[in-house]
């Protein structure tokens, strides 16, 4: 009878313990998706605007082969603006807060799943090859699109159209009627040089579309796949 209360106990603890740990699974798996899950819709929006600044750097490249540099038009500026000037609408940085805690604290135990735990793996993985990445684009940003910026667009029209920080450059574009204002120009032009100009934007339009195509790419993959494995093992929506 000693034996058997003691074999009950047991069973009870070990049962009671499953329960804990398969609660504890599903809440941080909740989390866990509602983070991804995120993360997955703010990728969408900013590949629409790399799609946008990419089109920018194409029609700023034709636009300074064989166009007018003294009478640049509003849609030259407006390309200009979009594919020199805004950049933070570009910048994804994924959230990895319960994906690093999951990782860092052994949490990963509660999951039972060997595909779930390859799954987390492969998105802590691409996570780190976009951080790696954007640094990339940042350098770049920094040493070469800002200083040609700075060099030859005209902040003061810049100034004008957002009502001197009123609003964003890329509010001021969609919302303004740039008619009204002043007609930009493109500063020290004596020293512009249209190759020079055509080839730096090349090189910004090869540089996003290789971001979202490639890198982009992989962790969208990696995000889908873990989404859709996390609802499968938690029924999760």
């Amino acid at each position: 009878m000693l034996f058997l209360a003691v074999f009950c106990g047991f069973l009870a603890e070990y049962q009671l313990e499953h329960k804990i740990e398969k609660d504890r699974a599903k809440e941080l798996a909740k989390s866990l998706f509602n983070e991804v899950y995120a993360d997955s819709i703010v990728m969408q929006q900013v590949i629409a605007d790399r799609l946008l600044k990419e089109q920018s750097f194409t029609e700023f490249s034709k636009y300074v082969r064989d166009s007018s540099l003294e009478q640049p038009s509003i849609s030259f500026y407006y390309s200009f603006t979009t594919a020199f000037v805004n950049h933070r609408a570009i910048i994804f940085e994924p959230k990895e807060e319960i994906l690093q805690q999951l990782i860092n604290s052994g949490s990963l135990r509660y999951f039972k799943s060997s595909q779930l735990e390859k799954e987390i793996s492969a998105l802590n993985v691409a996570i780190k090859k976009i951080k790696s990445r954007i640094q990339r684009e940042i350098t770049f940003l920094d040493f070469d699109l800002r200083p040609f910026q700075l060099k030859y667009y005209d902040n003061h029209w810049l100034n004008q159209i957002t009502e001197y920080g009123k609003l964003t450059a890329a509010d001021a574009l969609q919302q303004k009627d740039l008619s009204m204002f002043s007609l930009p120009r493109i500063l020290h032009l004596e020293q512009f040089d249209r190759n020079a100009a055509e080839n730096i934007s090349l090189q910004g339009l090869i540089m996003s579309s290789g971001t979202r195509m490639l890198v982009f790419g992989e962790y969208a993959e990696a995000n889908h796949n873990l989404l859709m494995t996390l609802r499968k093992e938690y029924r999760l929506k």
